[in-house]
């Protein structure tokens, strides 16, 4: 941020006037306490080092054996792509998919669009696509799951103690380096300086689309929830709809029928529950002998064999997360629904927990494709996904979906009139 602007909270709606901020800085919403903007403390040449390394620390990752696990003789080395192909070879080709999406899909795609993006800060130039470019990066960040995935194979190298002997590969330091990277690369990213860049016509320098002389005090502000711009309503009468003159990306008051979505979504996250902890995740088969594990009995065995700290990561990520999602976002929707003034800035951070730590869950998924891809020893042993994983998983991406489509603005809408339009 260059000079004074008047920014709207997307959380709360409210609107506020912000002055440059030093490197390290962060502005703040003075209602909801919701981050309006965050300021870089390192250049922009420091961010494209960290990308490129992310970069090669992937196609690494992607070329070498994570573990060679040995049991009786026989070796079975692991890689990312041998756990998708492993689920599809099992005929569940939905879970196949969803890991290769967002194991190998999405993390590459979002590290060659961050490359793009950066390159074009360092320049100072205007690159072409860069405004499709940054809409991916937006689109792509809740699922590229790299460091959900590297804290999967950890949990699954200490259940893979239990059947044999396991020898790291390269890439397995690779993906746990690359998971650390994605913290230091979100913080050294400076998204509105490259939104100001998109809107500058070519040059770094260039007047950009939200340098335009302030609103008077009183107007009223839409904020477009990709690239975060403010503008007035673009036309007198044109309703709770508009496209942001910046990223052209369609911009509304309140997000449209979000109570309604929301609920939806919510009720199909609590049916798909119950099976996904009732039914097994996977099934082992050793000698002959078959043997299910639910996430619940997971959990156990972890516990009874020791792994206290990893038992807990599992019960968290894998029970606790989703049902308290589920909760969180139904108390959420009701309070909404029955326009409830309590609390408005806790209920606000309660959504914004919700809506970061879902994505985690998706680790007892990401397990079984690793213990599905490394165990498969013919007759000796074998491990195979069962029906709850494929429940549990559309629990994962249901609640992340149900989370993405509330607009926390509701939270602080108050007057009646105003919810039924927004509804």
């Amino acid at each position: 941020m260059r000079r004074m602007e008047i920014l709207s909270c997307q959380s709360c709606d409210l609107q506020q006037a912000i002055g440059p901020l030093p490197p390290g800085g962060a502005a703040l919403c003075g209602r909801c306490g919701d981050r309006l903007h965050r300021r870089p403390r390192r250049d922009p040449q420091f961010a494209l080092a960290l990308v490129v390394t992310a970069l090669a620390l992937f196609v690494v990752g992607n070329s070498f054996p994570l573990v060679v696990f040995e049991l009786a003789g026989h070796r079975q080395a692991g890689r990312l792509v041998s756990g998708v192909i492993a689920l599809y070879r099992e005929g569940y080709w939905e879970l196949a998919a969803l890991v290769g999406f967002t194991t190998i899909v999405a993390p590459a795609a979002y590290r060659l669009v961050l490359l793009y993006v950066v390159l074009a800060q360092v320049m100072g130039r205007r690159l072409p696509f860069l405004t499709f470019m940054l809409r991916a990066v937006r689109r792509l960040t809740p699922w590229a799951m790299m460091e959900v995935y590297a804290l999967g194979i950890l949990v699954a190298v200490v259940k893979l103690g239990d059947f044999g002997q396991l020898v790291p590969g390269i890439a397995l330091g690779a993906f746990l380096c690359l998971a650390l990277l994605v913290v230091a690369i979100a913080r050294d990213i400076d998204e509105a300086a490259l939104w100001r860049l998109a809107a500058a016509g070519g040059q770094a320098g260039a007047p950009a689309a939200q340098d335009a002389p302030l609103p008077r005090s009183g107007d009223p502000l839409w904020t477009c929830a990709v690239c975060g711009l403010s503008m007035r309503p673009l036309a007198a009468g044109e309703g709770l709809r508009g496209q942001c003159p910046r990223c052209a990306s369609a911009v509304e008051r309140r997000k449209p029928n979000s109570l309604a979505r929301t609920w939806a979504l919510l009720l199909a996250g609590f049916v798909l529950y119950v099976p996904a902890n009732v039914f097994p995740v996977m099934t082992i088969v050793s000698f002959g002998q078959h043997q299910t594990s639910t996430i619940f009995g997971g959990v156990i065995e972890l516990a009874q064999a020791g792994m206290w700290p990893i038992a807990g990561i599992v019960f968290l990520a894998s029970i606790a997360i989703p049902i308290l999602k589920l909760a969180s976002l139904t108390f959420i929707a009701f309070s909404v629904q029955r326009r409830w003034p309590w609390r408005p800035a806790e209920r606000t951070k309660l959504y914004r927990i919700v809506e970061g730590i879902g994505r985690w869950s998706m680790i007892d998924v990401f397990v079984i494709s690793i213990l599905a891809a490394l165990i498969q020893l013919q007759q000796i042993a074998t491990i195979q996904p069962s029906l709850g994983a494929i429940c549990f998983a559309s629990v994962v991406i249901v609640t992340m979906f149900a989370a993405a489509s509330f607009d926390p603005r509701l939270i602080w809408d108050r007057r009646g009139t105003e919810n039924e339009q927004q509804r």
